[in-house]
């Protein structure tokens, strides 16, 4: 069409002179309008159409390569979310920290207003929100009975999505028992089941407020695949609970078998280990060292195995001979569990929780901070249950004394700060003795 001059112009668009036009047509709908500046003939106008016909496909093709692109762009950044998530659980060593990882990786790709994870104990048949995204105020964080009616225990039967796309005033009243006063401005809701081995251990809650979209069946599966990523990540920290549960049960019982040589010891190295934790705790421990100082705390006499009742059980004072038999237990005890590798880390306390702040005590004579601190925080701990405990050379003495004792022995026996911040807690009530049965009293000086 050699001579004519044509425009695309939007159906808002203003168009020009009297030429021939037609619609640029998509889906149905008008995109645009050809006009051409030229003579209005049916050749011109069968022309314009054919060409708006064409452009329509045209445009079309582009619409779908868009769409197309948008939904792999999609689809890579769940799969992203996902490889995030997955990492993420990997490393989540409690369920607080499982769930606070769903939860974060769900709201990259689910819209929600309010999430919660639940833990669910199978053998107690209660559960808990251990993690929260959204206002956290109201939702009750303690171990709770599985109500019947309880939108986790219907998700826990049915091991499927639960998808209510909206509530009734009944459903809403059941959903504020589950999570507090968020349940009020709730429209709809997704509770997803965390399987581990095919065993029910916790639940996804997404609650949306009024007003949005509700959840679909595609938010579903999404937060489906992530609540299976957690299944995983929570079966493993079962598997390393029941270990370690073994492995503590074990070390108590070892502790209890040396307690039980000495009858006047029997309870000795647990309440070491409880005096010492609650010192660790007020000197900011965090968990992980909390447990390495109890768990050096409670075998601190593990080398007594090797001294012989009659001499752990004497009366009277100790000999020369017999004095360096007893001696040799913190030596004995860390020889012992330094053949253990997961106990290694706790040999220190062990083998000089009976040196002095001042360098007389022994086995190496270390003074002041040279002393591991597990061991400064042990010695304290195991002198006070000494005083306060009675042993078959004296009574126990009664509490007011001990404390005076504690503060006498500070720099000489004891490291100041840590007798300072012992003595606060013994005045306080944190730390209370456990008084022993009376019997006649000995000879001879104290034997921890």
């Amino acid at each position: 069409m050699s001579g004519v001059r044509g425009s695309v112009l939007h159906a808002t668009g203003r168009l020009i002179g009297m030429g021939p036009q037609a619609h640029v047509v998509l889906e149905g709908a008008s995109q645009g309008i050809v006009q051409i500046e030229g003579p209005h003939d049916s050749k011109g106008q069968d022309l314009l159409d054919a060409a708006c016909h064409l452009l329509g496909e045209k445009l079309r093709g582009e619409s779908e390569k868009n769409v197309l692109a948008g939904d792999i762009l999609g689809k890579l950044q769940e799969l992203s979310v996902f490889y995030e998530a997955s990492d993420a659980l990997a490393n989540a060593h409690d369920l607080h920290a499982v769930g606070q990882q769903v939860l974060s990786h769900a709201a990259q790709v689910i819209g929600f207003d309010w999430g919660g994870f639940v833990a669910y104990d199978s053998e107690r048949s209660q559960a808990r929100i251990v993690a929260v995204i959204g206002d956290p105020e109201g939702a009750p964080r303690t171990w709770r009975p599985v109500e019947p009616d309880s939108f986790t225990w219907l998700s826990l039967n049915a091991e499927e999505p639960v998808l209510l796309p909206e509530f009734s005033e009944s459903e809403r009243q059941r959903l504020r028992r589950e999570i507090g006063p968020r349940a009020e401005n709730a429209g709809s809701l997704l509770a997803i089941p965390t399987l581990s081995a095919s065993c029910p251990v916790g639940v996804v809650l997404l609650v949306k407020r009024r007003g949005r979209p509700a959840f679909t069946s595609a938010d579903a599966k999404l937060a489906g695949a992530l609540a299976t990523q957690a299944g995983v990540s929570v079966g493993h920290i079962q598997l390393h609970e029941g270990a370690k549960e073994m492995f503590f049960s074990t070390v108590w019982a070892l502790a209890s078998a040396v307690d039980a040589k000495d009858a006047y010891t029997h309870g000795h190295s647990q309440r070491v280990a409880r005096y010492a934790g609650q010192l660790g705790r007020a000197l900011g421990f965090d968990d992980d060292e909390i447990e390495r100082l109890e768990l050096s705390a409670v075998l601190h006499d593990v080398g007594k195995i090797g001294v012989p009742e009659a001499i752990l059980n004497k009366p009277d004072r100790l000999t020369v001979a017999e004095m360096s038999v007893m001696k040799s237990h913190p030596e004995k005890g860390a020889e012992i569990l330094s053949s253990i590798r997961a106990m290694r880390d706790i040999v220190p306390g062990v083998l000089h929780h009976h040196e002095r702040y001042d360098g007389m005590g022994y086995p190496r004579g270390l003074k002041g901070e040279n002393i591991p601190l597990q061991a400064r925080i042990i010695v304290l701990a195991d002198t006070y249950d000494a005083m306060t405990s009675t042993r078959p050379y004296r009574n126990a003495l009664p509490s007011g004394i001990a404390l005076d004792e504690v503060r006498r022995c500070t720099a000489s026996q004891f490291d100041p700060r840590l007798a300072e911040v012992f003595a606060e807690l013994i005045e306080r009530g944190i730390i209370r003795p456990v008084e022993g049965p009376v019997v006649p009293s000995g000879r001879g000086g104290a034997r921890s």
